[in-house]
């Protein structure tokens, strides 16, 4: 989106993720999936790795579903 709108004025785009390993999951993400990633990106290697996952940066509609879906990991 951010590059989208930059683009309509010609601007060069450059983000970062502040240095810390940020996993970016959409709407359309399989959210099982992106769910076990970002448990294996933070511990399996239990964080011995500069890559390590260590937040987890989500669109609005993913969130939603995410909630939902992980509500059986607090039973």
């Amino acid at each position: 989106m951010i590059g989208r709108d930059a683009s309509y004025m010609l601007k060069r785009v450059s983000m970062e993720l502040g240095g810390k390993n940020g996993q970016i999951v959409m709407n359309d993400a399989d959210i099982d999936h992106a769910v076990d990633c970002a448990i294996w990106g933070g511990f399996g290697t239990t964080g011995q790795r500069c890559t390590a996952t260590s937040r987890v940066i989500m669109q609005e509609g993913a969130r939603f579903v995410c909630r939902k879906s992980t509500s059986r990991l607090r039973s």
